[in-house]
């Protein structure tokens, strides 16, 4: 059958040791749990900082394109106001009324425009594309039946077909001489184009005024053309006046797409080619900012996880040394620190389960003369009593055994080896000898005490803790009654009692 082997019990004081396995485990998944809080923590500061990098990046970018755009329409705009402060005028308007006198028109609204304007370059053609006249800052005027060039050609192509197209809003052209200024921009067609091999802003806008005077022709009114080069001057001030690093154009189709690019068409929708810059990316100087406080933050929050987790171990600690003080004052004296009355019972009933096979026995102790100490010299010197004779008998049980205390001056023995009476009586004439010796209460004073026991055998004597106590008990009351500081076997016949003389003469009887 299946038995249970008590242990001795020496009464390990509470609070010691290093703490139990669950209470490491509590501790490692604390910091665990801290450590994680840190690396989440730390990784969401990251995440908000790169997507703060990315967002100002993108701003920037929306924010230098929308820059880009206002600025070449702000151009697009002072060339379309020059060209229609030429041709309001009422004297050219009403020139336009009469027989046409093409020298005196001409001459009238380029020199008009070149009062006003600084282009390097701006035409005149007719309702059939033809060229009236060409003005050039740097030239002069050529009027009359010039020979087209290349450009005008090219520019007679694309205008002539972009006014007349049915998509070109006719009716919101300019009314009466003196047009509000949206009306005039919406009058004008702007585009890109390349003049001389160099990209340039175009503004076209009619030369008639839609007036209830004059009619314009709905199948190509007479345009004034001006050309803006875009040459390294302007590509420059972009630059330094307007952030534009690096600023360049290209001819055609981007060979592969890059958000900086803004591509540039010509009046007729076709693509021109497409403008390229080194964007500021402020993404970086926030990141570079925030990782300080990043890093503050990650240091709080680890900082504030360790505390915590700290506190949480100590805690954890504490109610484990609290429940381990609890548990051991539980099944353990107070005062002497052995197993208490609970405590030996659960000790004696591991030792019954092995029975008949591991006999064990019980000893019930007694102290002699306890009470006049009590009495005489008060309860400290008898907590000191007690607490020295227990020290005493741990000493000679040692591992052999388990003593306890239950009660008062009581004291209770289990040896779990199965003694022989030799075994046993050497054992009970350790104890009353050492009991006997005496105990310092204060120093220079002493006081000495005896001590009865009474011995059960098991399972001679009972195989449940019942009978086996009784027996013990029965056993020391007839130790007592034969004088005291003597032991006796609860087996042994009623007159079988054994006190220190008694001990005595039977080895000297023995040994004659």
């Amino acid at each position: 059958m299946t038995t249970r082997q008590a242990q001795p019990d020496r009464g390990s004081p509470p609070g010691s040791g290093s703490g139990t396995v669950s209470g490491r485990q509590i501790t490692m998944w604390v910091y665990g749990l801290a450590a994680l809080l840190i690396v989440l923590s730390s990784g969401a500061l990251t995440l908000i900082a790169q997507f703060a990098w990315r967002a100002a990046d993108r701003h920037a970018l929306e924010t230098a394109q929308m820059r880009f755009l206002d600025t070449v329409e702000d151009q697009y705009w002072e060339i379309a106001r020059h060209q229609m402060t030429a041709i309001q005028h009422q004297d050219v308007q009403a020139m336009l009324t009469g027989p046409m006198d093409r020298s005196a028109v001409t001459n009238s609204i380029l020199n008009r425009f070149k009062a006003v304007s600084d282009l390097e370059r701006t035409y005149l053609l007719e309702e059939n594309g033809d060229l009236m006249a060409l003005s050039e800052t740097v030239g002069h005027n050529q009027i009359g039946s010039s020979t087209p060039s290349e450009d005008t050609e090219k520019l007679s192509e694309l205008f002539t077909a972009a006014f007349r197209s049915p998509s070109f809003p006719r009716r919101d052209r300019p009314q009466g001489p003196f047009p509000p200024p949206r009306a005039m921009f919406d009058a004008s067609i702007a585009a890109l184009a390349m003049i001389d091999d160099t990209p340039a802003l175009l503004s076209a806008v009619p030369v008639e005024m839609e007036t209830p005077m004059t009619a314009l022709s709905d199948a190509n009114p007479r345009l004034l053309v001006s050309v803006y080069s875009l040459g390294e001057a302007w590509f420059q001030s972009m630059s330094d006046h307007y952030g534009f690093r690096d600023l360049t154009f290209t001819e055609g189709a981007p060979a592969r797409e890059h958000p900086t690019q803004l591509r540039a068409y010509g009046p007729d929708g076709s693509l021109v080619g497409y403008f390229q810059w080194d964007h500021s990316k402020p993404g970086l100087r926030v990141w570079m900012r925030a990782l300080p406080l990043i890093v503050i933050l990650a240091v709080l929050i680890a900082a504030i996880s360790v505390i915590v987790a700290r506190r949480i171990g100590r805690l954890s600690s504490t109610l484990e040394q609290s429940e381990r003080r609890n548990h051991y004052f539980a099944h353990h004296d107070s005062l002497t620190g052995l197993p208490n009355r609970h405590h030996f019972s659960d000790r004696l009933a591991y030792a019954i389960d092995a029975l008949p096979e591991n006999g064990f026995a019980v000893i019930a102790c007694d102290l002699d003369k306890f009470k006049p100490v009590n009495d005489t010299h008060g309860h400290e010197a008898g907590d000191i009593v007690l607490r020295v004779t227990a020290s005493r008998l741990q000493d000679i049980i040692s591992n052999k055994g388990v003593v306890g205390r239950i009660g008062g001056d009581e004291f209770v023995i289990l040896l779990m080896k199965n003694q022989d009476q030799a075994e046993l009586e050497t054992i009970a004439n350790e104890i009353l000898a050492s009991v006997a010796e005496p105990i310092e209460i204060n120093p220079g004073q002493s006081v000495s005490i005896g001590i009865s026991l009474g011995i059960a055998l098991a399972p001679n004597s009972g195989m449940s803790e019942k009978h086996l106590i009784r027996a013990a008990d029965t056993a020391l009351y007839r130790a007592k009654d034969a004088g005291r500081n003597a032991f006796a076997f609860a087996h042994a016949e009623p007159d079988t009692v054994f006190d220190r003389r008694g001990e005595t003469d039977r080895r000297a009887k023995s040994s004659g």
